[in-house]
């Protein structure tokens, strides 16, 4: 009779195949390969499967702006915000003739600047390009498949948002003090936002900004509201003591926005550009602004992604542009 310990006389029975403890071993076994191999999708690209014009997006977290070589053709320029982040700006300027400048301000997800070269040149043809390029990614969320999605608390709320505005600010005024070394004639100031930057843009006033044009702005950020001014707040309250009755939905609806929308100034030009997803509610803002014009694309995508997908919407923006910077 063989010697058998009695370690192995004791040992713990092997699940047979149909087991519930082993169906949980394979779940978590696949759980934790869908972690370590998230889905290859392109990065900084939004996942349109199921919503061409979803804000949503895929990245990679480790990689950023300052990680990328700078574009060919551009002068560097750095400057330092009251917070002590270094911003850095590139200036394509291809003529020395007066001309409006366009500050773009990218995609906070777009996974490097290469592929917006082709639109610079083609730009940079009519304008004076600035390339912004923004500080670290905001905080993300990260689903239980890996996928790395923008997080929208940083938009909503506002103390947080303000470091962003100081690089806004910090560019613009930076290349007012250095305007003759970049030999930068300029008639005019226009912002051409992506995504994330068109979100935030709607929160506050940028001063040196002639005119915005903002590329796929949604509901989910803009819909949380700033406080109505004294004048709305004041107005509201002699309609209503006129009437004798509350101000109605429809009209709090349409005053909700415009309040929202009250810092980018209601007198300064806004150029919206969205898909149909977003159309209805970027519509109510639209109804808001009395100097904004709204485009409508089907499949347009978000953010700078639109002016590949649509590239007739390039000339709807040098119009625009044109019209608003003298």
């Amino acid at each position: 009779m063989p010697c058998t310990s009695a370690y192995n006389q004791r040992r713990w029975p092997r699940p047979s195949p149909g087991s519930t403890l082993h169906v949980c071993r394979i779940l978590i076994l696949l759980s934790v390969l869908i972690l370590q191999f998230p889905s290859q999708s392109t990065w900084g690209q939004p996942d349109t499967a199921r919503n061409p014009d979803s804000i949503e997006s895929r990245h990679e977290p480790h990689r950023t702006w300052t990680d990328i070589v700078e574009l060919p053709g551009a002068r560097e320029l750095y400057a330092t915000t009251l917070d002590g982040y270094r911003i850095r700006l590139l200036v394509f300027n291809s003529a020395t003739e007066k001309r409006p400048l366009l500050l773009l301000l990218p995609d906070i997800f777009h996974p490097a600047p290469e592929p917006l070269l082709p639109l610079i040149r083609q730009l940079g043809q009519e304008f004076h390009v600035v390339l912004l390029i923004p500080r670290g990614d905001p905080p993300v969320d990260r689903n239980v498949f890996g996928d790395y999605r923008p997080s929208r608390q940083l938009t909503t709320d506002l103390h947080r948002a303000e470091k962003y505005y100081q690089d806004y600010r910090t560019a613009l005024t930076t290349l007012r003090e250095y305007r003759a070394e970049l030999h930068l004639q300029t008639s005019g100031t226009c912002a051409l936002a992506g995504n994330f930057h068109s979100n935030l843009l709607l929160h506050g006033h940028v001063d040196g900004l002639d005119c915005v044009v903002l590329l796929s702005p949604n509901q989910p950020f803009y819909n949380t509201l700033l406080p109505a001014t004294e004048d709305d707040s004041e107005q509201n309250n002699i309609e209503s003591a006129e009437t004798g009755n509350p101000t109605p939905a429809p009209l709090r609806e349409v005053m909700r926005f415009r309040n929202a929308a009250a810092p980018v100034s209601r007198d300064l030009p806004v150029l919206l550009i969205t898909g149909y997803y977003y159309s209805y509610e970027v519509g109510k803002l639209h109804a808001a602004l009395p100097r904004s014009e709204m485009i409508v694309r089907a499949q347009a995508g978000v953010g700078f992604s639109m002016l590949h997908r649509k590239p007739d919407l390039i000339p709807e923006i040098i119009r625009f542009v044109r019209a608003h910077t003298g």
